[in-house]
């Protein structure tokens, strides 16, 4: 750590396990692991060291991570919300949604949404199955949110990862998961 800057304390810095990840993914992808506060500008920014892998060459890099209300991070730097919706699992889960309900609430005579039906079972199972998957992901997004909540971060950020999650689904809410879960080690 910088000598010339006010020290954080240890709580301080526990907090910002989360917050340090979700920058690490924003500036280098989902392959960025193990972050640790290695310098510090108190309470501005903190120098951020963490292993960026990508397939089986693993580098260890570090980034300046700006500060907000006297030295707190938050889930959603800049960056990071488009890097989540282009994940390509996230591009499947929204092609699959949007497919599904097209096809659901469109006119029975369209031959196309009977044909992508018929992969499911008919109409009436796809629309039990599109209403599950919109009552999956809104519980899913207030799950996140509630982990975010309890994580202290902003209001922006807990309702950006709840939207992305009632959109995409799994594929954004494991991020979280991994978020609650570098918090919990950190602490």
């Amino acid at each position: 750590m910088d000598s010339a800057s006010v020290q954080p304390s240890s709580e301080q810095l526990s907090s910002l396990g989360a917050p340090l990840l979700a920058a690490c993914w924003a500036e280098a992808g989902f392959g960025a692991k193990r972050p640790s506060v290695s310098g510090a500008r108190w309470p501005k920014e903190v120098e951020c060291s963490y292993i960026d892998c990508v397939g089986d060459a693993c580098t260890k890099r570090s980034l300046w991570v700006k500060l907000y209300s006297g030295g707190k991070g938050t889930t959603m730097p800049n960056g990071l919300f488009a890097r989540l919706i282009t994940q390509p699992l996230s591009l499947a889960a929204i092609v699959g949604m949007v497919t599904l309900g097209v096809s659901v609430f469109a006119d029975a005579a369209e031959p196309a949404s009977t044909v992508l039906l018929s992969l499911v079972g008919g109409r009436e199972i796809g629309f039990y199955i599109f209403v599950a998957a919109v009552f999956a992901h809104v519980s899913e997004a207030a799950y996140c949110y509630w982990v975010l909540q309890s994580l202290r971060q902003p209001l922006g950020a807990c309702l950006a990862w709840a939207f992305l999650v009632s959109l995409v689904g799994w594929p954004v809410t494991r991020r979280v998961v991994q978020l609650k879960r570098v918090q919990l080690k950190v602490a």
